[in-house]
């Protein structure tokens, strides 16, 4: 299943839930560091050696088995999950993987989620500083991501927490139109400073 980027960092955390008890990869799963890191475009950019490459396959395997979560790779870095430890797996899959890079590979790598997630990243402390965000701005910022979520929530209940691709596709929609909206908060410097952020362009999938 392709989405055009993986869920913005606002997802709530009830979705992501359902999404993952319903096998299915949706952007905020799909901009984690440990997500990140089983794709071999990520890998490559990193320049991971073969034996990064392969105890961070390993430490996948391992954190799906302690938690007995069932998985399918789909390729590219994705995949269909069925656990109730699914996101715990998740979890201990990206603390073991983060710690097999270097220092560099990990300020790249936020590099890379920042061309992931994109505006999404507004409300992060670091991003705040970095832009010298305004209070009227972070107001503006926490508003519009609070309305988006409601939004998707109402997605989600509206269809009993069923989760398919209708349901993905609208709560792809609203992402579209909350990117556009947050873009628009920024002045013209504050997203130069936030281009450089992001770092060289990714020439991987988007």
């Amino acid at each position: 299943m392709m989405l055009r980027q993986i869920l913005l960092s606002m997802l709530c955390a009830s979705i992501c839930a359902v999404a993952f008890a319903h096998q299915v990869t949706i952007r905020q799963a799909g901009s984690s560091s440990g997500n990140l890191l089983s794709r071999k475009d990520v890998q490559d950019d990193l320049g991971l050696s073969k034996e990064a490459r392969d105890k961070i396959a390993s430490a996948f395997k391992k954190a799906m088995a302690d938690n007995d979560v069932d998985y399918q790779d789909q390729g590219e870095g994705r995949y269909t999950m069925r656990g109730m430890g699914s996101q715990r797996a998740m979890q201990e899959f990206e603390a073991a993987a983060m710690k097999l890079l270097t220092a560099p590979q990990k300020t790249r790598l936020e590099e890379i989620k920042l061309q992931l997630v994109g505006y999404g990243a507004l409300d992060k402390p670091e991003i705040e500083t970095a832009l010298a965000l305004t209070a009227a701005q972070r107001k503006q910022i926490a508003d519009l991501k609070a309305k988006a979520s409601s939004e998707q929530s109402n997605v989600v209940k509206d269809t009993g927490g069923r989760i398919d691709q209708t349901v993905i596709d609208k709560i792809n929609s609203i992402q579209k139109k909350l990117r556009e909206s947050l873009g628009k908060v920024l002045t013209a410097d504050q997203q130069t400073k936030f281009k450089k952020l992001q770092g060289k362009t990714f020439k991987g999938r988007i």
